[in-house]
């Protein structure tokens, strides 16, 4: 079924959402904090970094056709690159206008329906709704421009602060001069 995009939740609570995801997948590191420090960051990077959606609309397509009473109905396919989630998240700006259609893996589908036959009308009202999509995207790209541009820098000084600690529990725990069971080990 249709769905109205860019409505579901605000992009700064997703966006919000990735960043704990990515404090809580350091804050768990362990033996990873022997890796190389700028692999890491790369790795991370690579996980969590949002890649905004290209339109290819160039390719669009008509998936389906079918018959209406009294009209027709036209669902086109508007294949894309990137992130399909950000089509679900409303940007921080944003205009009261909406856009309904459906994610299909990487295309969104548009349907129109028409009672006059008006093939002019129907090419119109696909190519409204393509830029306001198009304008969208474009304030999608400004939330996360900045989330995207620290990641990298974010990871480091988790990392950094991560190493420090685990390096200062483990030397607390060597202090105390009793040995440390394994996990394998029994209990007494």
């Amino acid at each position: 079924m249709y769905e109205q995009l860019f409505a579901d939740d605000a992009l700064g609570n997703f966006i919000k959402t990735k960043q704990e995801q990515l404090v809580s997948e350091i804050n768990n590191y362990q033996s990873e904090l022997n890796s190389d420090i700028n692999t890491l960051c790369e790795q991370l990077y690579e996980k969590y970094r949002l890649k905004i959606p290209n339109l290819k609309i160039d390719n669009i397509s008509i998936d389906n056709h079918s018959e209406v009473k009294d009209g027709i109905s036209v669902t086109f396919a508007l294949p894309f690159e990137g992130d399909s989630t950000l089509f679900k998240h409303r940007p921080l700006q944003f205009h009261i206008t909406s856009v309904y259609g459906t994610i299909v893996g990487k295309g969104i589908h548009l349907t129109y329906t028409r009672t006059d036959y008006n093939h002019e009308a129907m090419k119109a009202e696909l190519t409204s709704d393509i830029e306001k999509i198009k304008e969208l995207l474009g304030w999608v790209s400004k939330d996360i421009a900045l989330y995207n541009e620290k990641i990298k820098e974010v990871a480091r000084q988790l990392i950094e602060f991560r190493k420090e600690k685990f390096s200062k529990d483990r030397q607390m725990i060597e202090s105390l001069g009793f040995p440390i069971k394994t996990k394998k080990q029994e209990p007494f």
